[in-house]
């Protein structure tokens, strides 16, 4: 038995792939014949010749079809109705050439329609080809970076309204193509295929919560483990820490809740912690962890700023887990002061501008001049020339 032999799905996609390409490459081809020949028609001149893309053609095509479809009946059932429709188009456009110019653009009676329909054509071509083409593009790409679907396919479908229907249609089954489409700003997003991957973003925020949780525990018992003296009492305390980051962490999830409720309401919607909850974990978990660091820097500013961990404060807690970006800016603003005025203190307990003290001893300091190479450079008083009175 060859294990390698391809599955009929498999060569039924393969097949319809390759031939609904080729259909949508000679419709495009035929279209530029037929609207250079309708210019050439309209500035007098006699609209013929010659088609690369003839009667024969369109009419080979529609057979083609016709035979894959029965070619197996369970797998054409599934896409029966997408084949038809462009089996069905290629056979209007080829009854409206005359049998007796079926070589010649000039024996399309309704030019017009003919473009509508090998338009249409093209369209629905492009349901069987560009699903399996997403996934190529989103092969050379990151995971959770978004790939522009207009600017990727704007020449297999140029009408802009086309490319939106076709990126609907694409949605609900982009991810077995490794991608996750957000159709308000027409990208499609990298996701990653590995299974385990996928469920290890989705329990990020909790590894990255317990994290957090660690490193105030840590903090709080630095003491304990002979690293620092005296630790201010007010983060000595780890399940006030504790309570206070809970706190914080959830005024934080209203924010993010409430910034995705407002973008629904104004029609901004990118990719949402609602609606798309695991889709989200797994695209953001990064920007998920890198949320946690000013979590950890609002809750000891809270701390050290004397807030305390009763009831009272719980309210002044939440809101700071909601503007937790901008109070963390402010905390590290004055921690930044505050490091600076104890780093001048320790310049000046060694010295002026940082030196240390003159004085004897093994070596001391510069005293009366600079020591250049083994010999002392001294420096000479400027003496002012006195004024006096010529004679």
């Amino acid at each position: 038995m060859n294990t390698n032999q391809a599955s009929p799905e498999t060569n039924f996609d393969e097949r319809l792939r390759g031939l609904m390409n080729a259909i949508r490459v000679d419709a495009f081809q035929l279209l530029g014949v037929l609207q250079s020949s309708s210019a050439n028609h309209e500035m007098g001149g006699d609209g013929g010749g010659p088609a690369t893309v003839d009667r024969r053609t369109l009419t080979d095509y529609a057979a083609s079809l016709r035979e894959l479809r029965a070619s197996s009946d369970q797998l054409a059932a599934a896409r029966g109705d997408e084949i038809r429709a462009v089996e069905n188009g290629l056979s209007g456009v080829a009854g409206m050439w005359s049998i007796a110019e079926e070589t010649s653009v000039g024996g399309i009676a309704d030019v017009d329609t003919a473009v509508d329909l090998l338009e249409q054509i093209r369209f629905d071509a492009a349901y069987q080809t560009i699903p399996h083409r997403l996934g190529e593009h989103l092969v050379g790409i990151r995971v959770g970076k978004a790939l522009d679907f207009d600017d990727t396919f704007k020449n297999e479908i140029p009408d802009a309204k086309r490319r939106a229907l076709m990126l609907s249609y694409l949605a609900p089954y982009a991810w077995r193509q490794g991608g996750m489409v957000d159709t308000a700003n027409a990208v499609v997003y990298k996701i990653s295929r590995s299974l385990w991957w996928r469920l290890a973003s989705y329990l990020s925020p909790l590894f990255f919560a317990g994290l957090s949780i660690g490193a105030l525990v840590f903090v709080a018992n630095l003491d304990n483990m002979g690293l620092v003296d005296d630790l201010d009492s007010r983060i000595s305390d780890s399940s006030a820490l504790i309570g206070a980051f809970f706190l914080v962490l959830a005024g934080s999830i209203i924010h993010l809740i409430a910034e995705n409720i407002k973008q629904l309401q104004a029609g901004q919607v990118r990719v949402l912690a609602i609606g798309d909850t695991l889709e989200w974990l797994h695209l953001r978990w990064a920007g998920i962890a890198l949320t946690f660091i000013p979590i950890l820097v609002v809750v000891f500013g809270m701390r050290l700023a004397g807030v305390d961990d009763n009831h009272d404060e719980v309210a002044l807690y939440l809101f700071a887990g909601y503007s937790v970006d901008s109070l963390a800016g402010l905390f590290l603003t004055r921690f930044d002061t505050a490091a600076g005025a104890r780093l001048k203190l320790f310049k000046r307990s060694l010295g002026d501008d940082g030196d240390p003290p003159s004085g004897g001893g093994g070596g001391g300091g510069r005293t009366d001049g600079e020591t250049n190479g083994g010999q002392e450079k001294v420096k000479r008083p400027k003496i002012k020339p006195k004024k006096g009175k010529r004679k």
